[in-house]
């Protein structure tokens, strides 16, 4: 897994990711968005709707994307067009799973590993400590030269995920034609709101389009929801149970009305991996400790003990663990079976 700290203006910050990785992005154009290099005028429409969109609601992302496009030495549009390469094609989504825990050892703890399929490496993957001259530090996991990612802020606000494939709705709501790519979601979720109450205002401005998502939100306070995202339809947001002190959540829809009854084992491998964390946890049987969050995440990372190497759709880049209170991530740049585990404070 890659690894940057970029301080200074959008442009700058994003020049900095150029200049460090720019060898690396003409195989990641290749894998991911060939026929965006293929036929770059066929999708330069949509790709000038999205660059719209970051002006009016993000426009350092506009900024951060020019650094970024002439660090690696491409055109504007080619970079933004791979930046949002799933708002432009769909793809299979990933396997990932999430955990949040009240209390522990060390307050509040958000987890995740990140499954992807077995072709793309976890070099694709970039650990990302952002310190802007002006707005809120992050640091953030997700693919190399991409705008949204997981992770944490320095308000405490963490966001973890995994992809969710959905039935489509019989009548869209109204206005979701001009909805927000879950990936910008994303960013502004972790640039622009301190707490719960603001991301809750911010559901509230807006709809998802592109790519859908199941999500745990949550805070250094110990309060956390889990979010629906699913294009064409209102945001889905869930308080977690009163008789609970955690949420989880994989690649199946909470909603039990969401959930499509096709790719029996793409909701097999999803399944399989929640059971694993609702037994241990809900049952107490996992310790709530960082060390215990740890251990239920190597169990549940491809291949592993839960999802033997026959079973595997998918392999885990990353896994980690966020301390909330204290702003400190636990990460392993891979498989959590193989690698040892880093801490890196925000």
């Amino acid at each position: 897994m890659l690894r940057i700290e970029t301080k200074g203006s959008p442009r700058q910050m994003g020049q900095q990711l150029g200049e460090a990785f720019r060898e690396w992005f003409p195989q990641l154009f290749n894998h991911f968005a060939k026929w965006l290099l293929a036929d770059l005028n066929r999708f330069r429409p949509v790709i000038r709707e999205i660059d719209a969109l970051l002006l009016c609601h993000a426009p350092e992302l506009h900024e951060e994307t020019l650094g970024l496009a002439e660090a690696v030495g491409v055109e504007f549009d080619l970079m933004l067009g791979y930046r949002y390469f799933n708002e432009l094609r769909q793809r299979l989504p990933p396997g990932c799973s999430g955990l949040f825990i009240a209390a522990s050892d060390r307050g509040p703890l958000l987890a995740r590993t990140c499954d992807i399929e077995p072709d793309i490496g976890a070099e694709t993957q970039v650990l990302w400590l952002k310190r802007p001259a002006q707005g809120q530090a992050t640091l953030i996991a997700t693919y190399l030269g991409m705008t949204g990612g997981v992770g944490i802020n320095e308000a405490g606000l963490g966001l973890v995920g995994s992809s969710a494939s959905a039935k489509p709705p019989a009548q869209p709501v109204a206005g979701s034609d001009q909805g927000l790519p879950t990936a910008l979601f994303n960013y502004l979720l972790l640039n622009r709101c301190h707490n719960l109450a603001e991301a809750r205002a911010l559901f509230q401005q807006y709809r998802p389009k592109g790519k859908g998502a199941n999500q745990i939100l949550a805070d250094a306070q110990g309060h956390s929801m889990l979010v629906e995202l699913i294009p064409g339809r209102e945001i889905r947001c869930t308080e977690r149970r009163p008789d609970r002190d955690w949420q989880a959540c994989s690649n199946f829809c909470y909603s039990a009305d969401l959930t499509p009854a096709n790719n029996a084992a793409y909701q097999a491998d999803a399944y399989a991996r929640y059971g694993r964390i609702a037994h241990q946890v809900d049952d107490y049987l996992m310790p709530r400790t960082v060390a215990g969050v740890k251990q239920l995440f190597t169990e549940i990372a491809q291949p592993g003990m839960v999802r033997p190497l026959e079973h595997c759709s998918f392999h885990t880049a990353y896994a980690f663990v966020l301390e909330l209170a204290h702003r400190r991530m636990h990460l392993t740049p891979g498989h959590p079976a193989k690698h040892p585990w880093l801490e890196i404070s925000l």
